[in-house]
């Protein structure tokens, strides 16, 4: 059993390469070999990146999705009269987890924009103006506060982020 006879069909080099002289097989049928090889061995990596970027794509967006401030994932909170009027207000409102997760993800993209819906009515207005300068002492520029008049449910102060709709 000769080499040629041994490789599997798809390698083997074509019969009119080897219809030449002797000489001249050995030379073409070891390129030929190399060619038929690296190409099997490329359309093999090629199948590979393929199946491996399509599990990756999904995963991909997802963290896209995410990190975009998407309406899917984007983190909320509400703030309470009662968490707003305790005495140690600060530590109060930084000791909620959701608030934390608001300031967090707003310090991972600055570019995002903090909503806050308040109660309408003159006190909600006060509180809500009040909860800007809380912000704002905490490091989140008045800039990149919206404040929405009369959407907040009852005597919650509900505070969202959102992508800017400038872009920045």
């Amino acid at each position: 059993m000769t080499i040629l006879q041994s490789l599997p069909a798809n390698v083997r080099p074509h019969r009119s390469i080897l219809s030449d002289s002797s000489a001249n097989v050995s030379d073409a049928d070891g390129l030929n070999l190399k060619v038929r090889y690296h190409d099997a061995m490329l359309n093999m990596l090629k199948r590979i990146l393929l199946t491996l970027g399509f599990a990756v794509i999904p995963l991909v967006a997802q963290a896209q999705t995410s990190m975009s401030g998407g309406l899917i994932e984007s983190p909320t909170c509400d703030i309470s009269a009662a968490q707003w009027e305790s005495p140690d207000r600060s530590q109060t409102l930084l000791g909620d987890p959701a608030l934390r997760r608001l300031l967090q993800a707003w310090a991972a993209q600055p570019g995002m924009r903090v909503n806050i819906e308040y109660p309408g009515g003159e006190q909600g207005v006060i509180w809500a103006n009040r909860m800007v300068g809380w912000l704002v002492a905490f490091g989140v520029p008045k800039q990149a506060i919206t404040l929405f008049p009369g959407a907040g449910g009852g005597n919650v102060l509900a505070l969202s982020l959102r992508p800017s709709r400038g872009g920045a």
